[in-house]
């Protein structure tokens, strides 16, 4: 997969591999039915209760959190790419964001 994009935001991984997609910020419960399994999920804290939305999605991006959380620990079991402490990913991502994750490198591509 060939990173293209230029801007990069950067944070900790927490599950390796690489996924392209677009970005869907989750901020509510709520916000977990606009995810299809072509989304990037983008999450401010990982809070256990977004964990249910890693069953539709390619990757997820936590602003803040730890690599022991639940969300980090079901998305290494399940095989999806996962970066923690991607600090500004709130405000740097908007829904629909086409992104290159690479969380083998720490690094989201986007712009």
């Amino acid at each position: 997969m060939e990173n293209t994009k230029t801007s990069v935001l950067k944070g900790t991984s927490a599950s390796p591999g690489r996924a392209s997609g677009m970005v869907k910020i989750v901020k509510e419960l709520g916000d977990l039915d606009k995810i299809t399994d072509q989304d990037i999920m983008v999450v401010g804290e990982n809070n256990p209760i977004y964990a249910t939305g890693l069953m539709q999605c390619k990757g997820l991006i936590c602003e803040k959190g730890g690599l022991l959380s639940h969300i980090c620990i079901v998305a290494g079991e399940l095989g999806i790419p996962c970066l923690v402490d991607a600090n500004g990913a709130l405000e740097k991502l908007s829904d629909n964001d086409h992104i290159v994750l690479d969380a083998d490198e720490g690094t989201v591509y986007f712009g």
